[in-house]
């Protein structure tokens, strides 16, 4: 299990990196900050539930979405929303018959509750059409939600261990919730679980667990990392996720190069071509003029000739022409 916890603020309400303090397993600040808290997941597989484990192995594609029906303050950039209530987006796999999305409407039912609208693919999805709608998934289905209260209880008692009073603090925060994002990734098989809070004053707080590690919090790899050309660097902050998922994957590696000019002020790359390099090739220009004067007297000449025998059959004696006549 992996987990991140970001704490978007506005410019005026910066924290000041001496007031952080990181330990092991926790990282503390200033007592109230305004800003908002994203609390991302990734699962994998073998610690899920069986049942959802073997739901998400048949399925193609899976995102659930969830919207308070509350205003709510939030800040750049997550000011994209959806209409309040439940989302559902599915792709079933080539081949898969009825009965699955019927276990996934059970599973989902038994999660969230009061989604007693939700009961198999036929009955109650949306089905959209792969030649008008070819990225967007096979089936949508939405519902009115109020809260996640039910949802909470449902984790806190299938995924939180015995006596884990940590496990049991981080799912209450669901509650406080304004929107929820689960996405199954069929890539890398796990599933990933993003809970976003309001814009609003909290305490700079994250624990852990005393077997996990914490990772420094920052948004990007320190800056002498992007000067290197080198696989170590493995960066993934600036060009990831741009929405051209046929175009980069999601397993692509970025090497930065280091920006600053190899020589005086002027940063350039030097692409050597020889047919436009005229110390290589310094033919190319009166060559080129050789072959435009040619050309164009070839088609003068042409001209010429064409006018020349044009005046002279039309200057035919008119003796010749009449004795023409008397002949036939």
């Amino acid at each position: 299990m992996r987990q991140r916890v970001t704490f978007l603020h506005r410019p005026g309400d910066a924290v000041d990196p001496s007031t952080l303090r990181i330990t092991e397993n926790s990282l503390t600040g200033p007592q109230e900050i305004r800003a908002a808290r994203e609390v991302r997941t990734t699962l994998a597989l073998d610690e899920l539930p069986a049942e959802l484990a073997s739901v998400l192995k048949t399925s193609h594609e899976l995102h659930v979405r969830w919207v308070a029906s509350d205003a709510f303050d939030t800040v750049t950039p997550l000011h994209s929303r959806l209409s309040p209530g439940f989302h559902l987006f599915f792709t079933p796999r080539q081949g898969g018959d009825a009965s699955e999305s019927e276990t996934l409407c059970r599973l989902l039912r038994k999660a969230f509750g009061g989604l007693e609208n939700c009961q198999s693919s036929k009955d109650s999805f949306i089905a959209l059409s792969p030649d008008r709608f070819s990225h967007s998934a096979a089936f949508q289905f939405y519902q009115p939600l109020d809260d996640l209260a039910h949802f909470a209880r449902h984790v806190r008692d299938e995924l939180c261990p015995e006596g884990d009073p940590l496990c049991r603090a981080q799912v209450e925060r669901l509650t406080e919730a304004v929107s929820l994002d689960l996405s199954y990734d069929t890539i890398s098989h796990t599933l990933k679980i993003t809970a976003l809070s309001p814009y609003q004053a909290q305490p700079l707080l994250v624990t852990g667990h005393s077997h996990h590690r914490t990772d420094h919090p920052a948004t990007h790899p320190p800056e002498y990392q992007h000067e290197r050309v080198d696989p170590y660097a493995r960066l993934s902050d600036m060009l990831v996720n741009l929405g051209y998922d046929g175009l980069f994957g999601p397993r692509t590696v970025f090497w930065h190069v280091d920006p600053r000019p190899s020589a005086g002020t002027r940063l350039f790359t030097r692409v050597d071509v020889p047919v436009l390099d005229l110390n290589k090739a310094r033919w190319v220009g009166p060559g080129t003029a050789a072959v435009v004067l040619l050309g164009f007297a070839w088609v003068v000449w042409k001209l010429v000739g064409v006018a020349v025998g044009g005046r002279g059959a039309s200057a035919v004696p008119e003796s010749k022409v009449a004795e023409t006549k008397k002949t036939k």
